[in-house]
């Protein structure tokens, strides 16, 4: 069984903020997949049971802030018994360029507090994570201020074709 957590924060405040990439991607494949999620307040996510390519596979998006993501992932790993080797944590990472992708199997949180919080509820970095880019930060701003800002119109056609590319990447993780 394979775990795919996004994270993001929940409101409708933050919908398209760049800190929610991970909520986005999940909203893709629930559009690309047809399904849809609902809402474990047990596991303080909303959450799917579905099977692709005859793998089963849970998505989820933690009903927490990111910062606090790492309470939700644990009790959905513990509650389905997922090894850590079968999760895929989906992120934004202003380390990237916007549209450009990276899958690492461990690492540490590279100051994302949202993997921070993941990295402390479970005990371990040796975890799989997609990265995806959002950066570079505009030399104007802070980076905590920039992730909470909305995408701007003409960077919709790149994040789309990102997504695309992560989409084989997860197809793939699926069947790993």
């Amino acid at each position: 069984m394979k775990l795919i957590v996004g994270l993001g924060n929940p409101g409708k405040q933050y919908l398209y903020n760049r800190h929610n990439l991970g909520y986005l991607f999940i909203d893709r494949l629930a559009e690309i997949w047809n399904f849809r999620l609902k809402t474990n307040r047990k596991l303080n996510s909303g959450i799917v049971h579905l099977n692709k390519a005859g793998n089963s596979l849970i998505l989820a998006k933690p009903l927490t802030f990111v910062n606090d993501s790492g309470i939700s992932v644990n009790k959905i790993m513990k509650f389905f018994s997922v090894p850590l080797s079968d999760i895929l944590i989906v992120y934004d990472d202003f380390s990237l360029p916007l549209g450009v992708t990276r899958l690492r199997m461990k690492g540490s949180s590279g100051g994302h507090n949202g993997l921070n919080s993941i990295i402390e509820e479970l005990k371990t970095a040796e975890f799989p994570r997609l990265k995806l880019g959002i950066g570079p930060v505009p030399e104007e701003s802070i980076a905590k201020e920039f992730v909470l800002t909305d995408f701007a119109e003409n960077e919709k056609a790149i994040i789309d074709k990102m997504f695309s590319g992560a989409i084989t990447i997860v197809e793939k993780f699926i069947l790993s």
